[in-house]
């Protein structure tokens, strides 16, 4: 795809990661499967080659951070960070991937959460629980097998449709017990691994952004799917505690175009943003998980950027690039003088016609005052390449593009 860039000696240069998916589930990056990320081996290059650029070497801030990527990559390069993101269950997501728990107190929680709901239950199964059984616990620890009145189903329209009854029920004493637990750090984990089921428990694939329903053959064990999950993801966080190089890492819920961040403060920042009438995440992609925890995803909705999904309104790109125009003028205040972005992003298409999203965004950019240093086309591979990028699901590419700017 060849591009008309205002910058007349920019050229393009191509670059590939060849790692599949599996081989990029390292640490934490596998707790929480966030449609439409990027692979850990791009942020990676991102951040390394952003701060040979730069004039600082922390703190590094992802703009749009989504499920916590970019800050476990950090963590692993021993680069201070800071994620914001306007979705609440992003910034849940992105704290439990980063926050290192002794996982030893993790995995007595889990052994006392299965006894727990299994005492109230018929049997869950043949679970091998790989962990010794907890020390009597503290007088003060509640009782998790309690059900709580209070516990509600969640407001998703058709629920019967999407989540059958007996799902129903196992999901609302799950989460219960997992509110109760009492030490905050450790709820949010339990909480971010209870997220991570939703979608496999539900009647929607669990394999593709968009939601469509499916039929299961057998209904699906919640307790076990929880078990599993939360078994992966201490051995992640026992994993992230031995190769972290730093565990300085802050998590905001804000909005990218007011962080609230000091101006002239930050070396590097990047921002992932929505390709253009590809996901709407707290109404479609999300919606579930925001909804079981009990999120309101209409006024997230609202503070999200306008990304135009499945738009017939030809002017609601301009809106997209209106709304990632202040997302740069904030990256531009905060950043030091020869602070670098790095911006990943792609085209798109409205019926047929190719809308310049990267030349617009790039001359935009300038605009602000921003001076491109690089771009660069990388080629996605794998899995990564099977979903459209455009506004038709006939269209599809198999590359995006990647910007390093600098504040002069």
């Amino acid at each position: 795809m060849s591009l008309s860039l205002r910058s007349a000696n920019l050229q393009v240069s191509t670059i590939t990661f060849e790692e599949t998916n599996a081989e990029l589930s390292y640490a934490t990056h596998g707790m929480f499967r966030y449609f439409g990320k990027l692979p850990p081996s791009v942020l990676r290059y991102l951040i390394v080659q952003g701060l040979k650029i730069a004039p600082g070497h922390s703190p590094f801030v992802d703009l749009m951070v989504g499920s916590g990527t970019s800050l476990v990559e950090a963590m692993l390069l021993g680069v201070p960070n800071i994620g914001i993101d306007v979705n609440p269950l992003s910034a849940m997501i992105s704290k439990a991937k980063t926050t290192i728990i002794d996982p030893s107190e993790l995995s007595a929680c889990l052994d006392e959460l299965m006894r727990g709901l299994a005492r109230n239950e018929a049997p869950v199964g043949q679970l091998r629980l790989p962990f010794s059984p907890c020390q009597p616990r503290d007088p003060g620890f509640p009782n998790l097998s309690a059900h709580s009145s209070e516990d509600a189903l969640p407001a998703i329209r058709n629920l019967d449709y999407w989540f059958l009854p007996e799902v129903q029920a196992q999901l609302l004493r799950l989460r219960g017990a997992v509110r109760r637990l009492p030490r905050p750090e450790v709820r949010n984990f339990f909480l971010a691994t209870f997220a991570s089921c939703i979608r496999r428990c539900s009647n929607a694939s669990p394999r593709v952004g968009r939601i469509f329903h499916i039929d299961h053959k057998e209904t699906p064990d919640v307790y076990q799917i929880f078990f599993r999950k939360t078994v992966a993801a201490i051995e992640g966080i026992a994993q992230l505690a031995r190769t972290a190089k730093t565990r300085r890492v802050e998590v905001i819920e804000a909005d990218a175009r007011a962080t609230g961040l000091p101006a002239n403060s930050v070396p590097m920042a990047h921002m992932h943003p929505p390709y253009f009438a590809l996901y709407r995440y707290s109404s479609d992609v999300l919606r579930f998980e925001m909804a079981w925890l009990g999120l309101d995803r209409r006024a997230t909705a609202s503070k999200e950027i306008r990304e135009g999904f499945k738009t017939t309104d030809r002017s609601e790109y301009y809106s997209y690039l209106d709304d990632l125009e202040a997302v740069l003028r904030e990256a531009f205040r905060i950043l030091l003088p020869g602070g670098v972005i790095s911006v990943v992003v792609n085209n798109s298409t409205f019926r047929d016609e190719r809308l310049p999203v990267v030349e617009d965004l790039i001359g935009r950019g300038e605009n602000l005052g921003f001076i491109i240093h690089e771009l660069q086309q990388r080629a996605v591979l794998y899995q990564q390449a099977s979903y459209h990028r455009s506004a038709r699901e006939d269209k599809r590419t198999d590359s995006d593009y990647i910007i390093f700017a600098r504040k002069p």
